[in-house]
């Protein structure tokens, strides 16, 4: 546990942020009352948790507070946050609005590729993870993952659904800028 909490201490210190040491030693003793309170007599890796909601002032530091905590206590729950991060980016970048159809198909593709490699990279920290308490947010994140793969699935068939009636209905297909010249 102190080398959990030095390192914790040290990232934070890394990051800029300020927790006095009296804090320190309050939280102690709150993590102590609270693997008692479990009926354990020894702090655990999953008490430590608690800290993301004792070490922070201001609410802006409550969020580096969070990060450095899990990717000391639970490295791959850290990794797989870190995943979501990138799926989430990769999502809204995909479904965002555009104007030029080509860039979208392109996006859209691209974005599709992007998040299965990053649910495959979500599938094996899965697999490797035996922690149990960390499983179903590891399942949650699967799952906000899948539903961003659904979306982008769906823009791409509802492309693709637009170029073909575009196409059926003697509309020009838009190839790039060279086809809105006019003659």
């Amino acid at each position: 546990m102190i080398t959990w909490l030095t390192e914790i201490r040290s990232r934070i210190r890394g990051r800029g942020l300020v927790v006095s040491d009296r804090r320190f030693r309050l939280c102690l003793s709150g993590l102590r009352a609270h693997a008692y309170l479990a009926g354990r007599s020894r702090v655990e890796a999953r008490d430590l948790r608690l800290l993301e909601h004792m070490l922070w002032s201001v609410p802006e530091e409550r969020g580096p507070i969070e990060e450095i905590i899990t990717a000391v206590v639970a490295p791959k729950l850290h990794a797989a946050l870190q995943i979501m991060h990138q799926a989430d980016d990769v999502h809204a970048k995909a479904l965002q609005t555009w104007f030029n159809p080509d860039e979208e198909r392109a996006a859209v593709v691209e974005a599709e590729t992007k998040l299965l490699r990053l649910t495959q990279r979500l599938e094996d920290i899965r697999s490797d993870a035996v922690e149990d308490e960390i499983a179903p947010r590891l399942r949650q994140l699967g799952g906000r993952l899948a539903s961003h793969l659904g979306d982008v699935e769906a823009r791409k068939e509802q492309l693709a659904e637009d170029e073909s009636l575009s196409a059926s209905e003697g509309e020009p297909v838009h190839d790039g800028p060279e086809s809105n010249r006019s003659g």
